[in-house]
């Protein structure tokens, strides 16, 4: 659109005001700059105003004039808003951008909103009286914003409640510090972080206010608002705020130097700037009921703590070890349900509420010898309570039942607890009496066990006992042997063989032990084979355990090899040559004995069928 000026406005194209003018005044273009003007000044002094969206701009001149979306109606358009293309308006969209306004950033809304583009987003102008000029100014320099950053009061308040969280320590305890009287200013700035649309506004204004009268606070708040200043104020605040009282008790706790840092991160959330100094206050109270409950847990337990986080997990690891249910302690100590209701909060992790602390601080102070006297004394209440299981043990072995109860019965029901301290003590008196058994046979054989004692003297300890008490020494040892599985009547049955049998008079004897390795393993091949250790060396050979040697088909049928190998080696004849040497006489009688005693023999001459 080449010379559009010339055609189109070409009266009015280099004249200031001309819709002022009254030669001009009645022109068309006049009549609309006055309308367009009417229409933003309301919008600038409606409540919460003080900007006006381009497309409320531009759909006026549509619908009221007739103008169609196109390049002309662009033209037209940034000639009636030239005015609003620099200073003292700005830019401002939905999404948060913001800018100085500029003819180029004018023609720019103007083109969009036209077009329509897609995702088009809403664009505003907005107007800065010389009061939010002074107000954006002061904002800027004193909080450390990014120039020409703020562009509306809503946004500079978003910008300063960021600089407020950045400084970790509320604003109003500057007041104590303050030396330039400008902290009046600062808590405007925060009454403004609590506002939003047109009271923000009015309170922007009225910093803006101060701001131009004196100049001179610019300087003075920003030398103010500083974190070190912000240090210097709460430590001037604490020394009078309850007599001292979070001071002192940080003392007590060893936390002297954390009380800055716990302050910094009661301030932390993300709504703290929006705090009242009575707010900020409660919540340091909050802070002293904490220091407190530290002192008073570190006095029961005789713990150092210095914070309640570490008090609440010194709480936990007390608890954890205790081995009483928490249900059932509520029912022995009467008056202090309300104190153990809290402390399985703790030991659960779940929230403690601000009331529920201030109440346990409460119960700690009250009750706090008897509860020192509780955890001192934990193995005494433990066998008190549970008196029913533990029959029957001494003291120390009370004391070895606990320490062997799962961790966490604190937070159980008092059934389940109870179920699991009698399985725990039956446990325990049957380990007892598998260690009495076990160090009886020790005693009496140097041995871990039969299985061991027959490995160590290569003798299956079964051909040591005589066969009145086979079944229950079988049985006895089998128990030993055992490392589950066994019943206490077992033990119990074993211990009492152990202590009235003679058996160890023989385990002890060598020659004795030998006498009924040969009399269960070698049997009617002794005099074949006369030397017990040789045939101890040839079975130890096989697979088969020593313990297991008196009655395995396989032993038996190795002996016999053996007995079979030395009488083909020459016994035989030995055994001929005796027989020769014997008369008739002797001969039948031997006979007749060998048949009486030996049936296999008697078989054989009866299948003689030589002999009538």
């Amino acid at each position: 659109m080449i010379n559009a000026e010339k055609y189109i406005l070409p009266a009015v194209w280099k004249m200031d005001n001309y819709w002022k003018n009254s030669a001009y005044a009645p022109l068309a273009i006049s009549k609309i700059k006055f309308e367009i003007d009417k229409l933003i000044e309301e919008a600038f002094t409606r409540e919460g105003g003080g900007q006006i969206p381009i497309g409320d701009i531009c759909d006026r001149i549509e619908t009221k004039y007739g103008f169609a979306p196109c390049n002309l109606t662009a033209f037209i358009t940034g000639f009636l808003l030239k005015e609003y293309g620099g200073e003292p308006y700005r830019y401002i969209d939905s999404n948060g951008g913001h800018e100085l306004m500029m003819q180029d950033k004018l023609a720019e809304m103007i083109g969009n909103y036209l077009t329509k583009p897609p995702r088009l987003k809403p664009t505003y102008i907005v107007q800065m009286t010389p009061d939010e000029k002074a107000f954006y100014e002061l904002t800027e320099k004193a909080w450390g914003v990014t120039p020409n950053s703020c562009t509306s009061a809503d946004q500079a308040a978003h910008v300063v409640t960021a600089k407020m969280r950045e400084l970790g320590l509320p604003v109003w305890c500057l007041e104590e510090v303050d030396t330039s009287g400008v902290f009046d200013i600062l808590q405007k700035y925060a009454e403004l972080v609590q506002k939003e649309g047109n009271e923000a506004h009015k309170k922007a204004v009225e910093i803006g206010k101060i701001a131009r009268v004196k100049p001179s606070v610019v300087e003075n708040i920003t030398s103010l608002l500083t974190t070190k200043n912000c240090t210097k104020g709460i430590q001037v605040f604490l020394r009078s705020f309850e007599g001292g009282k979070a001071l002192a008790l940080a003392k007590e706790i060893g936390a002297e130097g954390n009380v800055i840092s716990d302050i910094h991160s009661l301030f932390e959330v993300t709504y703290s700037c929006l705090w009242n100094r009575e707010t900020g206050e409660n919540e340091i109270r909050k802070l002293i009921t904490e220091y407190g409950i530290v002192r008073e847990s570190n006095s029961i337990l005789n713990e150092t703590a210095r914070s309640y986080q570490e008090a609440s997990r010194i709480w936990r690891d007390h608890l954890k070890f205790m081995g009483i249910s928490y249900e059932i302690l509520k029912a022995k100590y009467d008056g202090f349900a309300k104190m153990f209701d809290i402390l399985l909060k703790i030991y659960q992790q779940a929230d403690v509420l601000p009331d529920q602390k201030e109440s346990f601080l409460s119960e700690l102070q009250k009750h706090g010898a008897k509860i020192k006297e509780l955890f001192t004394n934990d193995r005494k209440v433990f066998a008190e309570v549970y008196a029913p299981y533990l029959e029957g043990l001494s003291d120390d072995e009370i004391v070895r039942v606990k320490n062997k109860v799962q961790t966490g019965i604190f937070e159980q029901s008092k059934i389940d607890c109870n179920v699991k301290i009698k399985e725990t003590a039956e446990e325990f008196r049957k380990s007892q009496l598998k260690s009495q058994l076990a160090n009886l046979w020790k005693e009496k054989t140097g041995s871990k066990n039969p299985h061991d004692w027959s490995s160590r003297y290569r003798t299956p300890v079964l051909c040591c006992v005589s066969e009145t008490e086979f079944e229950k020494a079988k049985k006895a040892f089998e128990t030993i042997n055992r490392t589950w599985g066994t019943s206490d009547t077992e033990i119990k049955q074993a211990i009492d063989y152990l202590k009235k049998t003679a058996l160890f008079a023989v385990l002890s004897d060598e020659q004795k032990r030998n006498e009924a390795f040969v009399k269960d393993i070698i049997g009617e091949y002794r005099i074949l084979l006369p030397n017990p250790d040789d045939v101890r060396d040839k079975l130890e050979l096989l697979t088969v355990d020593t313990y297991e040697w008196r009655d395995n088909p396989s032993i038996k049928a190795k002996v016999r090899q053996l007995a079979e190998a030395e009488y083909n080696a020459g016994s035989s004849k030995k055994v001929l040559k005796k027989i020769d040497r014997m008369d008739d006489t002797h001969v039948k009688q031997y006979l007749k004995k060998l048949v009486k005693d030996n049936m296999s023999v008697g078989i054989e001459i009866l299948s003689d069928t030589g002999i009538k």
